[in-house]
């Protein structure tokens, strides 16, 4: 079976529209249209045989049946991203003498989810007797947010990349 019904039109009738056309499919293959002779006209009976029908239109050279799409003119990206979203960074803290032991670990247990007051004493220790310790590895975006916190609080701290 086709995907198209043909609908007759005959002469000497009134009016002729497309939606007369497609409203025909439920009615009686007559409709009425304005032709002088005969007319066979091809009508889709789905939304796929019309896109195709178009597609066929318009590589043809034929004016297509349906909408128009226009297409966005393709702009070349010709500055490459600060930092690449795969990469690792590292957030330290380093040794100050302005904030207690027990403030840097109530800070690190507040500000990085999941420290638990061990790890955070840990880190607290390693910042005391090395001069920095790591807090943790984690992709750029996180590890700013983090290290902007830990500075929000006092604490001295920065991003490398691991």
């Amino acid at each position: 079976m086709s995907g198209f019904v043909s609908v007759s039109c005959w002469k000497g009738a009134t009016a002729t529209s497309r939606s007369e056309a497609m409203v025909a499919r439920a009615r009686p293959t007559r409709v009425a249209c304005s032709a002088r002779s005969p007319l066979r006209m091809q009508i889709p009976n789905s939304p796929s045989e019309l896109f195709r029908q178009n597609r066929a239109n318009s590589l043809s050279g034929g004016r297509a049946a349906g909408a128009a799409v226009l297409e966005r003119p393709r702009v070349e990206e010709t500055t490459q991203p600060k930092t690449d979203p795969g990469k690792m960074y590292k957030v330290y803290i380093y040794n100050d003498d302005n904030h207690t032991k027990s403030y840097v670990v109530s800070v690190l247990m507040k500000v990085i989810p999941d420290m638990t007051k061990a790890r955070a004493t840990e880190i607290m220790e390693s910042a005391h007797k090395h001069g920095s310790g790591m807090v943790g590895v984690w992709i750029f975006e996180v590890a700013e947010m983090y290290c902007d916190m830990l500075r929000t609080a006092g604490i001295q701290s920065d991003i490398i990349e691991a």
